[in-house]
């Protein structure tokens, strides 16, 4: 089928099955999922490889854009009071994430999995555990931005949610490659020390960071040039595609460097308001729309009949340690209840990136059949993950008393 075909469908149906289920108060990224899904290889093959493959740019781009608008919600006037409840529960919930989720599968691989490998038991399990625990770590931000801005959430649980998102990234790419170093030690092939490995890797992150933040000064001082909303909108866009594209192509995390971006160019430059409002008017639904179907279309909806128990046992622990580690968090630095309760029902979604350290991982030397496994894993997980977690986070919001009565 011709691809513009194809895209034309993608963005109907999308439309339309959001339309349907908000009337029945699902969350309109479900709907954009299970069109995505139904439409996909694994299911109709209405939409093939080849043009899942051709639209990879449509979902970086629309990566880019959403990791801007993350950013772009963490302005320093919003954020100040809550600031150490932030940190503190970022770092409990993805710490609680790894290493509930690697304990879990460590006593529960050898239950359901032989080891088809020569290593001792003890390393291959070990190895998957700590592997996946660290993936766990990581929260989809797109899921999360969409649901937020459908039911038009504000408050202090709202914001906390999308600061803890944020860093998330960072706490995930930090222990993946902590993980990965020591992997290479366990099975006995890692030449590089884990100290020089973790010191490259925070490099690489400070890097992200630091040209972010510089190109967020570079398009203020181009935009404060330009009397057109529409022009202002038009640079900001170009650019942050231009800053994520890059940074991959340098080898440092795209979203995070996009995510600062956003920070620096949200709480410093006066003109953010408008190019914010034109982007939530003109830009924000259709993109959501093709990112979220053409996502879903990826999900090999197969893998969950093929690794249904090791799904369960990854997202319920995956589950249960965000949930514990975030009430920990906020037990300790924040007096609210509802952020206590809620925070980690929130944090459910998880896609790109989870998927995308898996594929790094399995395309490692040395370790086909563990990331082999580790890759099936994550995608029946991310299936699962994606098509609750909108609904667990809209409920959160709901009980905390931050969605508009009209939204509901």
């Amino acid at each position: 089928m011709d691809t513009l075909i194809l895209l034309g469908v993608v963005l109907i149906l999308g439309i339309l099955s959001s339309t349907f289920l908000r009337r029945v108060k699902v969350p309109k990224v479900v709907g954009f999922i299970l069109v995505g899904i139904l439409l996909g290889p694994s299911v109709l093959g209405i939409v093939h490889k080849e043009f899942l493959e051709a639209s990879r740019s449509i979902i970086d781009v629309a990566l880019a854009f959403i990791a801007f608008l993350i950013g772009g919600s963490l302005r320093w006037s919003r954020i100040r009071n809550l600031s150490r409840t932030i940190f503190s529960v970022a770092f409990f919930e993805a710490e609680g994430a790894f290493l509930f989720t690697s304990a879990v599968l460590y006593f529960t691989f050898p239950l359901l999995l032989e080891n088809p490998t020569t290593l001792a038991n003890w390393q291959f399990y070990l190895v998957l555990s700590l592997v996946l625990g660290a993936i766990a770590t990581a929260t989809a931000p797109a899921a999360v931005l969409a649901t937020i801005h459908e039911v038009r959430a504000r408050g202090s649980l709202t914001t906390t949610v999308l600061a803890v998102v944020a860093v998330d990234d960072s706490l995930a790419l930090f222990n993946f490659i902590f993980v990965v170093s020591l992997s290479g030690v366990i099975l006995g092939y890692e030449h590089v020390g884990m100290a020089e490995a973790l010191i490259t890797g925070s490099l690489d992150i400070f890097g992200a960071v630091a040209f972010g933040a510089v190109s967020a000064v570079v398009l203020m001082l181009i935009e404060a040039r330009l009397p057109r909303r529409s022009s202002k909108s038009i640079l900001t866009l170009g650019v942050l595609i231009l800053v994520f594209g890059m940074a991959r192509e340098a080898g440092q995390d795209g979203l995070l460097a996009v995510m600062m971006m956003g920070i620096v160019f949200a709480n410093f430059c006066e003109s953010f308001d408008e190019v914010y409002e034109e982007f939530s008017e003109h830009l924000e639904e259709i993109i959501f729309t093709f990112f979220f179907v053409l996502s879903g279309a990826h999900l090999d909806f197969h893998i969950l009949v093929v690794v249904p128990i090791l799904t369960i046992a990854y997202v319920t622990a995956r589950v249960s340690g965000k949930m514990a580690g975030a009430y920990v968090g906020a037990a300790l630095s924040s007096d609210e209840v509802k952020i206590r309760h809620y925070t980690g029902l929130a944090l459910l979604p998880q896609a790109g990136v989870a998927i995308g350290l898996a594929l790094s991982f399995s395309s490692g030397p040395h370790v086909e059949v563990l990331g082999n496994i580790v890759l099936n894993v994550i995608i029946a997980s991310v299936t699962v993950n994606e098509l609750l977690g909108p609904v667990t986070l809209k409920y959160a919001l709901k009980k905390a008393g931050e969605i508009k009565e009209e939204t509901l």
